[in-house]
């Protein structure tokens, strides 16, 4: 039975569980051979030729690192080097959607897979400290109401520094 793998962009089911960082397995050739052959030899991004060998790369939809870990097998969900989630690019056309870089711009990286992972990363710590924060809520709502609970105080905020403040200058007076 084949699991349906999340749509680009979407977090997987479970981030908790996302592969180590790092894990990229070599693509076999008999993959990149079926994946070149269904795109008709043509960039999945492009539309072009793909050319020589040596300048196509593997795109992995959506990217390994935002897929769910499956500690039995030893590999993501869907598996990383299954055909039905790569497809072949010219190096450049790749580059610009791993980065979200458009042309010489090094400012834009909205949508650009790096980008992803790193807000799933940001969203999946923030959802784990909330699920902290409830449970610690929890566990003092059900407190016996004999013992004192001790409620966490939050740490302050420093206070933002003022501008200095000076006083204008004197001026001279004049002598008439």
């Amino acid at each position: 039975m084949i699991e349906e793998a999340p749509a680009a962009g979407q977090p997987a089911a479970d981030l908790s569980q996302a592969p180590p960082k790092g894990y990229r397995p070599a693509i076999p050739v008999q993959v990149k051979f079926t994946v070149a052959m269904r795109q008709d030899s043509r960039c999945a991004l492009c539309g072009e030729r793909l050319g020589e060998w040596k300048g196509t790369e593997w795109d992995h939809v959506p990217a390994i690192q935002l897929r769910a870990w499956d500690p039995e097998a030893g590999d993501t969900i869907p598996a990383a080097n299954d055909p039905d989630y790569l497809t072949a690019a010219h190096a450049d056309c790749h580059e610009r959607k791993t980065t979200g870089r458009l042309g010489d711009s090094k400012l834009s990286r909205r949508g650009g897979d790096i980008a992803e992972i790193n807000k799933t990363r940001r969203l999946e710590k923030a959802r784990l400290a909330r699920e902290a924060e409830i449970k610690a809520f929890r566990e003092r709502l059900l407190a016996s109401g004999d013992e004192p609970i001790e409620v966490p105080v939050p740490d302050k905020k420093k206070k933002k520094r003022e501008w200095p403040k000076r006083p204008f200058p004197k001026r001279q007076k004049t002598i008439n």
